[in-house]
C-alpha cells in the first residue's frame, strides 16, 4: 500500500533584542511526535532557524509543505517578528504575510502561527488558507510547546487539523497550564463577508508602514521641528531599545520589581500584577533594551463604575481590576482607559534625543491603532513621581486634581481625545 507524504515547514526565529525561546526544543519535540506516527500518512518535517523574509519565500518554494508552522513572535497589528541579515528585529505586515499565503494557497493546507498575538494575522491568512491557528493574547514559552506536542501527535495518529487542534489545547491544560484557550483555530469556509471585508480594511492600515506613516505626516503639519523626530527615530532604529509584549511570568516578574522599586508603596502587589495581565495583557508595552525589560506603558480599561470611584478617591488603585477584552470589544465606547508609566531608575533622566520617549509614544499609538477602541475617549492617570508628571505633560495629560484623595496622594491627571487623529495630534504637539 503506498503511504500519503506530507511536508511540514517549521520557520523558526528569535532575533537579537526579543526575550528567548525554547524554540529548539519546539523542533525536536514536534519531530519526536510525527516519528511516533502509525497512520497512513508519512511526515517529512524540514526546517527554516533564524527565518528571513527572503527565507520565508524561498522554504516555501523549494519543499512546496502542505502544513507551514511558525515559532517565534508576534507583535498584534504590527506583524509578525523576523529577522534581518544581521539578526535583528525585521516586522513582517500582515498584509504582506496575507499576500504571500495567498500566493501559495494552491498547496498549503494549514499554517500555525506559534506566536504572541497573531490572531490578527491568522485571521487575514485564513481568507486565502483552509485552515489557520493564531493566538488570541500573550502564550507562554511552555504552553506554546505543549501545544505544538498535542497537536503533532494528534496529527500524526492521523486525525484531522480539527481534532489535532483541540488535543493541542487539552495539551496545555494537561500540563497544569491556564492558557488553554489562547490558541484560536480558524477555518476558511466559515470567514463571513463581513469579517473578509473588515479584515481587508485593516490590512490596508497596516500595510504602510511598520513606523505609521500617518503620525509622521501629522507631526509634519503641526510640529516644524520633523528633522529632530526624523533624526530620533533613527537612533532608535540604530539603538537597543524596542517595544514589545510579556511572554512569560518570569518576564512579568521582572517587571513588577522595577514598579516597586520605582512606586514603592502604591505599587501593586506580584499577584494584583498578575491578574491585571491576565484580564487584559493587550494594554502592556514593555520596553526592552536588549533582552533586559527596562521598563512598560500600560493602557487599561475601566468600567464606568470603577473609573468614576477612581477618579473621585473612592476607589484605591490596588483595589481596581481592568475589564476583560471580550468585554471591551463588544462595546468599547462603555470604558474609561487608566494609564501607567515605569522605567528604570537610570533611565528617568531627560537627554537630548530620548529614545525612551519616543518609544513610549510608538507603544501607545500602536495600543490606540486597535479596532476595538472606540473614540471619543479619556485617559487618566495618577503621577507618583515628579519624573512621572513630567513624562504625563510631556504626553499632554491635564492635572486635574493636585491631590485624588488620603487613599491615593498623588495627582491626577487626564488625557482627552475625540479622534485618533486629535489624539496623534495631541502627543506630537510638543515635539514628542
Amino acid at each position: 500500500m503506498n503511504s500519503e507524504h506530507k511536508k511540514i515547514l517549521i520557520l523558526a526565529s528569535n532575533p537579537t533584542g526579543t526575550s528567548r525561546l525554547r524554540l529548539d526544543e519546539e523542533i525536536r519535540e514536534i519531530d519526536l511526535g510525527l516519528r511516533r506516527s502509525r497512520s497512513a500518512t508519512c511526515f517529512d518535517l524540514y526546517q527554516c532557524l533564524a527565518a528571513r523574509a527572503i527565507d520565508i519565500r524561498r522554504s516555501i518554494l523549494d519543499y512546496k509543505p502542505s502544513i507551514i508552522h511558525f515559532s517565534g513572535h508576534g507583535e498584534g497589528e504590527d506583524g509578525l517578528i523576523f529577522e534581518d541579515n544581521i539578526g535583528n528585529i525585521a516586522p513582517i505586515s500582515t498584509a504582506a504575510l496575507s499576500g504571500l499565503f495567498d500566493l501559495f494557497s494552491d498547496f498549503v493546507e494549514c499554517v500555525i502561527l506559534n506566536a504572541c498575538y497573531s490572531e490578527i494575522q491568522a485571521l487575514s491568512i485564513a481568507t486565502h488558507i483552509p485552515y489557520v491557528i493564531g493566538m488570541k493574547k500573550a502564550i507562554g514559552d511552555r504552553a506554546a510547546i505543549e501545544f505544538s506536542i498535542g497537536f503533532y501527535d494528534a496529527l500524526a495518529a492521523g486525525l484531522s487539523i480539527e481534532k489535532a487542534y483541540k488535543f493541542g489545547c487539552n495539551a496545555i491544560l494537561m500540563a497544569g497550564i491556564t492558557e488553554h484557550l489562547t490558541p484560536v483555530l480558524i477555518q476558511k469556509e466559515k470567514i463571513s463577508e463581513e469579517q473578509k471585508e473588515k479584515i481587508k480594511n485593516q490590512e490596508n492600515i497596516n500595510s504602510v508602514s511598520h513606523v505609521n506613516v500617518e503620525t509622521r505626516s501629522l507631526i509634519k503639519e503641526s510640529n516644524p521641528s520633523f528633522t529632530a523626530i526624523d533624526e530620533a527615530l533613527s537612533f532608535i532604529n540604530r539603538s537597543k531599545y524596542h517595544v514589545g509584549h510579556i511572554q512569560t511570568s518570569e518576564e512579568l516578574a521582572e517587571l513588577w520589581k522595577i514598579d516597586k522599586d520605582a512606586y514603592k508603596d502604591a505599587s501593586l502587589s506580584l499577584e494584583e500584577f498578575h491578574d491585571w495581565w491576565v484580564t487584559f495583557d493587550q494594554g502592556l508595552k514593555v520596553i526592552y533594551k536588549g533582552d533586559e525589560i527596562v521598563g512598560a506603558i500600560g493602557i487599561w480599561p475601566l468600567s464606568e463604575e470603577s473609573a468614576f470611584k477612581f477618579k473621585t478617591g473612592n476607589l484605591k488603585e490596588t483595589y481596581l481590576l481592568p475589564s476583560t477584552f471580550d468585554e471591551v470589544k463588544n462595546q468599547p465606547s462603555k470604558y474609561w482607559y487608566a494609564s501607567g508609566i515605569v522605567l528604570k531608575s537610570e533611565l528617568r533622566k531627560p537627554t537630548k534625543i530620548n529614545p525612551i520617549s519616543l518609544l513610549l509614544r510608538i507603544g501607545l499609538n500602536t495600543w490606540i491603532e486597535s479596532p476595538y477602541i472606540d473614540f471619543p475617549i479619556e485617559i487618566c492617570s495618577l503621577a507618583i513621581t515628579d519624573h512621572g508628571e513630567r513624562m504625563l505633560e510631556r504626553f499632554s495629560f491635564i492635572r486635574k486634581i493636585d491631590r485624588l484623595s488620603d487613599i491615593d496622594p498623588y495627582p491626577l491627571y487626564i488625557l482627552k481625545a475625540r479622534s485618533k487623529h486629535d489624539l496623534i495630534r495631541l502627543l506630537n504637539k510638543r515635539g514628542i
